[in-house]
């Protein structure tokens, strides 16, 4: 556009009608005012030079930890590589780092450890969800150590750096275990299996419930504590006993739990429990072996008492 001729002479415009008049946007506006920003702030033409493409491009590269607010989308966003919102608005003490270094590996749950090992999330994903996530996917922390390399590289959101973090952890677990069964005694006789459970859990002041799953040669695979607390055999569900016997690929199992008033001797809810995990035991093909009840006095063996057939 150009004047033509001195002062308040016409104006001699280019290009079609509704381009034309300085100051005006879209043929609308009066002379000398702002032309109207795009809406949203943030779009391309925002983006070129105007303020609000820069406010737009500064809120994608903030920080949702430091932010200070914004809404809930934004704070579960990653950005920069650091870990989610989530962990960074839990106290210090509390976040899975700080926690494992203030009071120990032990203390965090399954998901805090598998977040630690993932380090980071995704966007929109924070890494104890990604955590919880992964674990639910694979079956638990059983399921998880027991799984292939590829399912936990294939895992939305895991890709193979952390993929292959998390896999060379699990392995070193694995090797651990294997180290830890060399050498082990064989838990074929109710007293081995007492003497063992009685060092773990004989002192406990609570009462304990759980099963040690066994190779075919009666050897340890793993221990399980499924419950805390007094229970009733309505509160065991079998499949959370089973289910842990075929993730460890078990050939048979030992159910047990402590009492912790000193007395082993099993109640009439600790027989019907034992003869329905053995009926659900044979349906599967895993073999309850035994229920052994340990107390500060000594243990009793439902096998031995004839609750369960022999071998």
């Amino acid at each position: 556009m150009r004047r033509d001729g001195t002062a308040g002479r016409g104006l001699v415009r280019r290009g079609g009608a509704g381009r034309g008049v300085p100051g005006r946007a879209g043929g609308r506006g009066l002379p000398g005012r702002r032309p109207r920003r795009h809406r949203g702030g943030g779009g391309r033409d925002g983006d070129r030079g105007e303020p609000g493409g820069e406010r737009a491009r500064g809120a994608r590269r903030r920080d949702p930890a430091r932010a200070g607010g914004g809404d809930a989308a934004a704070g579960r966003r990653i950005a920069g590589g650091r870990l989610s919102v989530r962990v960074a608005e839990l106290p210090r003490a509390e976040r899975p780092r700080e926690k494992l270094l203030r009071v120990g590996p032990e203390a965090l749950s399954d998901a805090e450890l598998v977040a630690l090992l993932l380090r980071t999330g995704t966007a929109g994903t924070d890494v104890l969800a990604l955590a919880e996530k992964l674990l639910t996917d694979a079956g638990g922390l059983a399921g998880l150590a027991a799984a292939d390399r590829r399912m936990v590289l294939r895992a939305k959101g895991v890709g193979p750096a952390k993929g292959a973090v998390v896999a060379a952890a699990l392995e070193v677990g694995r090797r651990l275990a294997r180290l830890a069964l060399q050498g082990q005694p064989l838990l074929d006789r109710p007293e081995v299996v007492a003497e063992y459970l009685a060092r773990s859990y004989g002192s406990s002041r609570v009462e304990k419930f759980g099963t040690l799953t066994l190779d075919a040669r009666n050897r340890l695979l793993q221990v399980h504590e499924l419950h805390r607390g007094a229970r009733s055999h309505a509160d065991v569900e079998p499949s959370e006993v089973f289910n842990s016997a075929i993730l460890d690929n078990a050939h048979g199992l030992i159910v047990w739990h402590t009492h912790p008033s000193g007395d082993p001797a099993p109640s009439e809810d600790d027989v019907t429990l034992t003869r329905r995990l053995a009926d659900a035991g044979r349906l599967l093909n895993i073999a309850v072996l035994d229920h052994i009840v340990v107390g500060r006095s000594g243990f009793v063996s439902l096998r031995q008492r004839g609750v369960l057939p022999g071998r």
